[in-house]
């Protein structure tokens, strides 16, 4: 969650898999367990790309990484 609360217009799969050192086939079932808790949401600007970013509701982990970047 860290990673996606840096990027405000989302990261595909792979970026994300990339930055938090998974690889995308483990790290897409996960993403798809938190889009149905609604905690991120899946976008296709195209029908090759998909982006992943926190939904609306989940914005404030952003705000709360900002005040506390050691997660204390």
């Amino acid at each position: 969650m860290k990673v996606l609360a840096q990027d405000h217009y989302g990261l595909t799969l792979r970026e994300l898999a990339r930055r938090v050192g998974v690889a995308p086939k483990t790290l897409y079932r996960h993403i798809e367990r938190l889009e149905k808790a609604g905690v991120l949401e899946v976008h296709k600007p195209s029908p090759r790309i998909k982006l992943i970013k926190l939904t609306s509701k989940y914005l404030w982990v952003k705000d709360f990484l900002q005040l506390n970047p050691h997660g204390e």
